[in-house]
């Protein structure tokens, strides 16, 4: 779904365990990205999360 067209903005409404993983993937594709609370339910995980904003100069 990332693929195909541009996506300036994505908005992650999947279950918690899930969420980083979908933040980190749209930010990988040049998406900005908006999600509901918990981002993450495990610190380690959500580090990946500026990390990967870092990484890519995207807003997660």
């Amino acid at each position: 779904m990332l693929r195909p067209e541009r996506i300036d903005l994505v908005v992650v409404c999947t279950v918690d365990r899930t969420h980083d993983e979908c933040i980190v993937r749209a930010l990988e594709t040049g998406c900005d990205v908006v999600t509901e609370k918990l981002m993450t339910t495990d610190t380690d995980r959500a580090r990946r999360i500026p990390d990967a904003g870092r990484r890519t100069g995207g807003r997660g």
